[in-house]
């Protein structure tokens, strides 16, 4: 039974899209092992579902609880060029909202200046609202990158509007808008995909149903083509393993080529009692269903997760691409107080060490643990065609000034004595702009100058 879209759908809350759980990429400062570029149609299919779907429901070991403790400090280590032992090279600092999932965290050098963070922030429903991250630049924080979704919801709570933005520039743009349909039996039927920049990325995505209350038995993607709605690809036969998570155990996947529906892949996912699982996907080639991808995620007792394994199948056999692997250290209160980050090197047979993260109540190292003060300074004049006077209101001991060019590139520094006149004579420098970074014991401060 199809059922069909009409304005007076209600919306029942849309549970998240965990479909495959090696699309919940872990993370941690960096991307230290990118996954393998996998173009393929079926997953990114199911990849873009998830994005959709997406709420602040994963287990532990996936997703926003990035550190999978509540532990607020972190060392950040790197691998020696041994490959067996480890160089403190930042801190790192977590925050967490009242339920546990984290919000934020700032990384400084080992001198305790903040170099850059991230936040994310949720609605009520659990669902994102805006994730970025964020640079300093001396003197405040810049974002750089990110997105945040304008949800609106119905007097139910449910979400029928999405507004998609990302960072350009500095400044927040609207580039995609979704909008959900939902029959009587509030189940969602339709989502249509809006790119108001690149229409020929246009997409409606349809669940038909056998029965009301039964899960979606069909999913069916039309794309724009010529400025028409199409077919593109439909999933059938799906049987699932928990559809309020929308996790299936198998599916057919058909392409639609002259004006018909013709089979293409087949997929089935085996989950075991941990929540880790089995994906394996085969295409129908020369008659048969041939494998073509193999990709195992696995999870400890705890249910974090601790590596990943994606294979090709060539010549009869199973081959891998990719293998990552995190190594925990549990407390008695089953917090993870390290993680060491590795990967598989098939060059050289073994575990390469990526990253080492130790997660404490405080900085391990003995470092201060205080965030640097923005010091209260004035330079003048600026504009200026020779000399640079500056003024200090705080008490300090000894102050380095260092001017640096849009670059980075330091190209002046003088280190003044408190009793010392504190004059930079730069008369000779090309006309420009020039940062200006003045330390103290008590702080920095970080000033625009402009060379006439």
């Amino acid at each position: 039974m199809r059922i069909q879209l009409t304005p007076t759908l209600l919306l029942r809350p849309i549970f998240s899209l965990i479909i495959i759980h090696f699309f919940i990429c872990f993370s941690s400062f960096a991307q230290i092992t990118p996954q393998p570029n996998i173009s393929h149609t079926v997953l990114s299919s199911w990849k873009d579902l998830q994005q959709t779907f997406k709420k602040r429901e994963q287990k532990r070991g996936y997703g926003n609880l990035r550190t999978n403790t509540n532990l607020p400090f972190c060392d950040i280590y790197l691998p020696d060029s041994s490959n067996s032992g480890w160089n403190l090279t930042n801190r790192g600092f977590y925050t967490y909202d009242s339920l546990g999932w984290y919000t934020s965290r700032t990384v400084f050098d080992l001198k305790g200046w903040p170099l850059e963070k991230d936040s994310v922030r949720y609605d009520r429903n659990g669902k994102e609202l805006i994730k970025a991250n964020f640079q300093w630049n001396g003197n405040q924080w810049t974002p750089i990158a990110g997105y945040r979704i304008q949800r609106n919801y119905d007097r139910n709570g449910n979400e029928i509007l999405a507004d998609h933005e990302r960072l350009i520039n500095g400044s927040w743009q609207s580039y995609r808008w979704d909008l959900y349909g939902y029959d009587t039996a509030m189940n969602v039927v339709q989502i249509s995909e809006t790119y108001l920049h690149n229409p020929i990325q246009n997409k409606n995505t349809t669940f038909t149903y056998s029965v009301p209350t039964g899960p979606a038995t069909e999913i069916t993607i039309e794309r724009y083509l010529n400025g028409t709605l199409t077919n593109h690809e439909r999933h059938v036969n799906i049987t699932w393993h928990n559809f309020s998570k929308m996790q299936p155990t198998a599916l057919k996947v058909q392409q639609w080529i002259n004006n018909t529906w013709e089979d293409y892949a087949q997929i089935n996912i085996s989950y075991d009692s941990l929540g880790g699982s089995i994906y394996t996907e085969q295409q129908w080639y020369n008659g048969a269903w041939e494998n073509v991808y193999r990709i195992s995620t696995i999870l400890d007792t705890k249910k974090n997760y601790i590596g990943s394994k994606n294979e090709e199948w060539l010549n009869g056999a199973w081959w891998s691409r990719f293998e990552s692997a995190q190594v925990l250290t549990y407390n008695q209160a089953d917090e993870i107080t390290e993680r060491i980050y590795r990967s598989w090197s098939f060059s050289q047979p073994g575990w390469n060490n990526q990253l080492r993260e130790v997660y404490t109540t405080q900085w391990v190292t003995g470092l201060k643990n205080e965030i640097p003060q923005e010091i209260t300074a004035k330079v003048y004049p600026n504009p200026t065609e020779n000399l640079l006077n500056i003024e200090i209101a705080e008490k300090t001991q000894n102050v380095t000034a260092l001017l640096s060019d849009i670059t980075g590139k330091v190209i002046l520094s003088r280190n003044f004595k408190a009793t010392e006149a504190k004059q930079l004579n730069i008369q000779n420098l090309k006309p420009g702009i020039y940062l200006l970074t003045l330390q103290t014991e008590k702080g920095q401060a970080v000033r625009k100058i402009i060379k006439n």
